[in-house]
């Protein structure tokens, strides 16, 4: 017998449930039922790529099909040739009747530090939309159902499908196993999210003693009893999936928390209105919304706030404007949230734009978990016109979570939009106050990870954030940026140490190219980093835009234009007298 038989059929010769099959016999109910079943695959089902687990999984794929289940094969690696990606293909598996499906791509390109990331947030869309399976089938390896099991549990997809792991061997241990070394980022969130994937599931399996050996020896809390699962033999997987009670994840305990917009504004009237207009716009309106400007000096924007106040009717809303004096970004949120009175605060950025349902969703996902900070993928995109969803051309960006140790050298978190509990960011003494400095946002979680506040990422994208030039993190300094971030991983180890991850900070930084230019020769190497660059004026008020673009009209014709300067200015045209002179 090959070795992938030896894999797939290594059960008690009874046939019987194996000792240790996931979930126990209080579990399963007692009539046979007909189940819609995914098995999640990767590489070739024919065995040329993955064998143990493609193998394994449409070996369990025909059982089921054979015994009048409803059995659907997701192939995460297959070339989509047909634009249907339900297309069948000719092939063993799809002439037995079973459903191959092959995994389309994002519908926006997807930016993730490691491949198996964005393959997780394709096979999540795909299952968010395709929402009636009983049981799905994920491997560890790979970490393929990580987003979508991440969504399970907060509630968002997936309700009623019970999530079966099978431990194949991750790829750590087969790293190690090859006394292979860690080479690349990507590696450390591959790692994370294969961990985590076995961690949330309802139920897993062992297809070798030692990858459950491993598994435990790290530190892995895998779900339901301890102690070795065979693979279960085909009878025994057939008669488990067939006493398998319908499963639905438990109702959350608390009902929809408060939460308060805290929306910081510097100089940019123009988007605040895009920001507002989205807020308004919410399927779950907002229980406050605070507008702390941080004391623009632009010419005119405090008289453009005082009309926004009334234009957006402040006072019916219960909204308010709260006026700073040149903060900056740490200290103004921490005015806001101390400004705020609801239960969560969802901080904004005045060049950002929520998606509808941003506010609702991160209030279910409050409830469902309980989390301290909650976070979301992001949508990029240029320009400052406001968004259209279906004009816009958006770069999504995919983060994993409280990543240890990745999140000190990479921000596997987030963006600073983000719904924090306000009690929890209190006590943790809020955002730190610095200067001319970015990164905030990433030093904040990277704290709440490290002092075992709980951080969850919604893998949906709820706002859209505007790339523009002249914005703030592209006018501070890189090195500063990454450094403050560093400090509360550097808090937590030894101080011989420092230099070691630092210097994993500095090699990263230089692979991307994103070292401030060096000083020049008379210039002394410790002087202080400059500050920000000025703010890009704001948009002048409408009356002299009218009047710049009548101007721009009458230039068109030179004797006129002439004519109306001398009366307005009282004297000729620059280039009237240049032409003189000539």
């Amino acid at each position: 017998m090959d070795r992938h038989h030896e894999a797939s059929e290594g059960a008690p010769a009874s046939g019987d449930e194996p000792a240790g099959c996931p979930g126990s016999p209080a579990e399963f109910g007692s009539g046979a039922r007909s189940l819609r079943v995914c098995l999640v695959i990767g590489g070739s089902h024919d065995g040329s790529s993955e064998p143990d687990v493609d193998f394994t999984y449409v070996s369990l794929a025909t059982r089921l099909q054979e015994a009048g289940h409803e059995v659907t094969l997701l192939h995460t690696d297959a070339p989509a040739a047909s634009p249907d990606p339900d297309a069948g293909e000719s092939g063993t598996a799809v002439d037995r009747g079973i459903r191959l499906v092959r995994l389309p791509e994002s519908p926006v390109p997807l930016s993730a530090t490691s491949p198996q990331l964005a393959t997780s947030h394709r096979v999540y869309l795909w299952l968010r939309d395709h929402d009636a399976f009983d049981v799905v089938h994920f491997a560890e390896r790979g970490g393929c159902g990580f987003y979508a099991m991440t969504a399970r549990r907060q509630g968002l997809a997936l309700r009623r499908t019970a999530c079966v792991v099978g431990l194949f061997g991750a790829s750590a241990s087969i790293r190690r196993a090859v006394h292979d070394i860690i080479r690349i980022e990507s590696q450390l969130e591959c790692d994370y999210i294969e961990r985590r994937s076995a961690e949330m599931a309802d139920f897993t399996w062992s297809a070798s003693g030692s990858a459950l050996e491993w598994a435990a020896a790290e530190g892995w809390e895998l779900p339901g009893a301890a102690g070795d699962r065979d693979i279960p033999g085909p009878d025994g997987w057939v008669r488990w999936h067939e006493r398998l009670e319908p499963f639905e994840h438990p109702p959350a305990l608390a009902g929809l928390p408060t939460i308060s917009v805290c929306l910081n504004h510097y100089n940019r009237p123009h988007y605040l209105r895009q920001a507002l207009d989205s807020l308004i716009e919410q399927k779950r309106a907002p229980d406050e919304v605070i507008v702390l400007d941080d004391g623009s000096p632009g010419e005119g924007v405090q008289e453009e706030l005082d009309w926004i106040v009334a234009e957006y009717e402040f006072d019916r809303r219960g909204w308010r404007l709260v006026r700073e004096r040149d903060l900056y970004l740490g200290a103004s949120r921490n005015a806001a949230a101390r400004a705020a009175r609801s239960e969560y605060i969802l901080f904004m950025d005045d060049d950002n734009v929520a998606r509808s349902c941003e506010v609702a969703t991160f209030a279910e996902v409050a409830r469902q978990t309980g989390a301290d900070v909650i976070t979301c993928q992001l949508d990029r995109f240029e320009g400052t016109d406001r968004p259209v969803p279906e004009v816009v051309s958006v770069h999504r960006f995919l983060f994993a979570g409280a990543a240890l140790p990745l999140c000190a050298i990479r921000n596997t978190f987030g963006d600073a939009n983000a719904l924090v509990r306000r009690r929890s960011l209190m006590e943790m003494g809020g955002y730190t106050e610095d200067r001319n400095v970015g990164h905030e946002d990433w030093e904040a979680y990277s704290r709440f990870a490290l002092r075992g506040y709980r951080i969850e990422v919604i893998p949906e994208s709820l706002f859209y954030y505007r790339s523009a030039p002249g914005a703030m993190t592209q006018r501070v300094s890189v090195i500063r940026n990454h450094l403050r971030s560093l400090r509360p991983h550097l808090e937590q180890i030894p101080r011989p140490y420092h230099g070691l991850i630092e210097l994993s900070m500095g090699l990263l930084l230089a692979r991307w190219g994103y070292f401030d230019p060096p000083p020049a020769a008379d210039e002394p190497e410790d002087e202080p980093a400059p500050g920000p660059a000025p703010e890009p004026p704001p948009p002048l008020p409408l009356r002299y835009r009218i009047a710049d673009a009548i101007n721009d009209r009458v230039k068109a014709f030179r004797p006129i234009h002439r004519l109306a300067r001398r009366l307005i200015v009282g004297r000729p045209d620059p280039a009237e007298n240049e032409a003189r002179a000539g």
